[in-house]
């Protein structure tokens, strides 16, 4: 089953990676084999501490299970 979540940070976003590759029982190496990503990069993102290159955010989000949505906002009242 699938949930939206509203992601206003890059803090809450790697959070969410990791709590969602956790869930998917996936460690951080084997994220980095299936990327080709550092393992201190994908650690870092997660962390919040680093902010990876769009390519690799979005093979970490790939892989992680995650699905990348845009939306227009809701008009400010």
């Amino acid at each position: 089953h699938m949930t939206n979540q509203l992601i206003t940070n890059l803090t809450d976003m790697g959070t969410y990676v990791r709590n969602t590759r956790k869930k998917n029982k996936i460690s951080i190496e084997g994220m980095a084999e299936k990327t080709g990503i550092a393992r201190n990069t994908i650690l870092h993102f997660e962390q919040g501490r680093r902010t990876p290159h769009f390519s690799k955010m979005m093979a970490i989000l790939d892989k992680a299970g995650i699905e990348l949505v845009l939306r227009l906002k809701e008009p400010e009242i």
